[in-house]
């Protein structure tokens, strides 16, 4: 009768606990969402869905004077998962930017991390800054190569989201990041 009620009880419990990270969605859309999280989602939607973060840390004074969220605070939170992490920053409650090392998160054409950009496209080539190779383009699909400040691909500034790709010195994706340009902070 003991274990009946321990198991009952456990039953319980797991139907009330967050779903389990290994069954959030591998889409990555970009300039909206990676995995089940979105720009803008609730924090308390995302740790219904990935439980609470393996780090976190508030980060008081992080936004310069004369920009949007000047004198609010940024949270960052660290979820590991797919052998990489899921990184949640919010501001106010709502995610502002999400950023991803794990290569388990792809668009429908592929790209994600670890995917190699084409070799006529431009990368950072060293520690000094140099761009290369000659006469490389710095356009590709939607996005355009920053070597000067962000060392990333990126989208269009001028809208209410932006994805960046950064990139390893070679041509391999590093990691991907989505935002709020105004938490994201490019060349600032």
């Amino acid at each position: 009768m003991v274990a009946l009620a321990a198991t009952g009880c456990s039953e319980g419990n797991r139907a009330s606990a967050p779903k389990r990270a290994a069954q959030d969605s591998p889409r990555l859309v970009f300039n909206r969402s990676i995995g089940d999280v979105r720009v803008n989602m609730s924090r308390a939607d995302v740790e219904l869905r990935y439980g609470r973060p393996a780090r976190e840390q508030v980060l008081r004074g992080f936004f310069p004077v004369g920009t949007r969220y000047q004198g609010k605070e940024l949270v960052r939170a660290v979820y590991r998962l797919h052998g990489g992490v899921l990184e949640a920053e919010y501001v106010g409650g709502n995610v502002k930017t999400i950023r991803t090392t794990s290569a388990y998160y792809r668009t429908v054409s592929g790209i994600g991390v670890g995917a190699h950009v084409p070799r006529d496209r431009c990368v950072r080539m060293n520690d000094t800054g140099e761009v290369g190779p000659r006469g490389c383009k710095n356009t590709w699909l939607s996005f355009d190569f920053d070597g000067e400040c962000l060392d990333a691909w990126l989208t269009s500034m001028g809208t209410r989201t932006m994805t960046l790709l950064f990139m390893h010195r070679g041509r391999r994706i590093e990691a991907v990041r989505i935002g709020d340009p105004d938490v994201i902070l490019p060349c600032f």
